[in-house]
């Protein structure tokens, strides 16, 4: 479907995690309040771009998740968060000061979990060769 959306998509593989310290939901309100974060975070970022520079890539935000509960009985989860490449080709560098994909990842992680986006740092993990580029032109 992303592909049906934009010519060239780009997909990032992570895993959000919950703090040691806490509770996780037992439900999946907080991927809820998750994806209504980052997807407002993207479409915020798009329309900043937009004003700014005059014109912005439009971007369908798109994804795929699972919750899996560990050795210890702790959940986590895999998440795939597909977008339009014109608009978003990289996930940025992680320790950047500058808003980056992945900065709006962690602080909407950070606002599902109703934590600070500090308390945050660690809890997003990025798996080596997370990402994909995708193209309606592969095979």
């Amino acid at each position: 479907l992303a592909l049906s959306d934009h010519r060239e998509v780009f997909a990032v593989r992570f895993d959000p995690r919950f703090p040691d310290d806490a509770s996780p939901d037992s439900g999946n309100a907080v991927i809820s309040r998750f994806v209504d974060s980052l997807t407002f975070r993207i479409q915020s970022a798009r329309k900043r771009s937009e004003r700014l520079y005059g014109a912005a890539h439009r971007t369908s935000i798109r994804w795929c998740w699972v919750r899996e509960v560990g050795r210890q009985g702790r959940a986590h989860y895999h998440f795939v968060l597909l977008l339009n490449r014109d608009a978003y080709h990289r996930l940025g560098r992680f320790q950047s000061e500058r808003e980056n994909l992945y900065s709006r990842i962690q602080a909407a992680w950070a606002s599902a979990l109703r934590i600070a986006f500090e308390e945050a740092d660690g809890l997003v993990n990025i798996p080596a060769n997370a990402t994909f580029h995708l193209s309606q032109d592969d095979p």
